[in-house]
């Protein structure tokens, strides 16, 4: 299905799980990005295509936009979380759907959000876990994610199979990955090595011939609604 999509310029605004990615994909539409990171944008990139999500790539959204070869699509600006990997349990980010968009793209731009490790805490608790507090005991919590692992390991049809049978209510996991990371973010070293990660991916794209900027971003001060650019 991604194999039938061509775009020319694709822009990815990426960081870990609560760094203000959604926020700053607004920003970007709404012409509210500061001064100097927008000169580094293409002109016009507020009225391409917004992809808020990568559940967003189903059949028929790839079929709505018609792209062809010799047609391909201006530009699009699209919503990655860099954790995906170990959220979905994947040995890397070429077996994540990203490798595929981006072989799509004539040309890649990456905007990487890289807020403090204090800015990512708040921003977790207040987003994905809704300002509560995380009271599950973080041993329980890897336990639950090393159970989870190992259940990704069986064939996708046993495996929907039996979290059916597991899960009826429809809950898909017996983690909550996002309790995790609170944990993880705390670590020394944890999250800069999900860093290096995407970017030695990038470079490695890059090494293969696939022509892809990188641009640092972080937010100004305490708030995620003004941004930074990072020398």
């Amino acid at each position: 299905m991604l194999n039938e999509l061509y775009i020319d310029h694709l822009i990815i605004v990426t960081g870990p799980t609560s760094s203000g990615k959604t926020t700053l994909l607004k920003a970007i539409h709404a012409r509210e990005v500061d001064q100097e990171t927008g000169k580094l944008l293409p002109d016009g990139v507020h009225e391409w295509p917004n992809v808020p999500s990568m559940n967003t790539f189903t059949r028929e959204f790839v079929e709505k936009l018609n792209t062809r070869k010799d047609k391909p699509l201006k530009g699009m600006v699209m919503h990655y979380d860099f954790m995906r990997p170990f959220k979905k349990i994947l040995k890397g980010y070429e077996l994540d759907n990203i490798d595929q968009i981006i072989n799509c793209a004539n040309r890649v731009t990456v905007l990487i959000i890289k807020p403090e490790r204090e800015v990512l805490l708040k921003q977790l608790k207040q987003g994905e876990l809704e300002g509560g507090e995380v009271n599950d005991d973080a041993r329980s919590l890897q336990m639950r994610s090393y159970v989870t692992r190992l259940f990704h390991k069986i064939p996708a049809g046993p495996r929907n199979m039996l979290k059916k049978l597991l899960f009826p209510s429809g809950r898909g996991s017996v983690t909550d990955f996002n309790k995790i990371l609170y944990f993880k973010y705390q670590e020394e070293g944890w999250v800069e090595g999900w860093y290096r990660k995407f970017e030695n991916y990038l470079a490695n794209k890059g090494a293969i011939g696939k022509p892809i900027d990188v641009i640092y971003v972080k937010p100004s001060g305490d708030s995620k609604q003004k941004w930074t650019l990072i020398k």
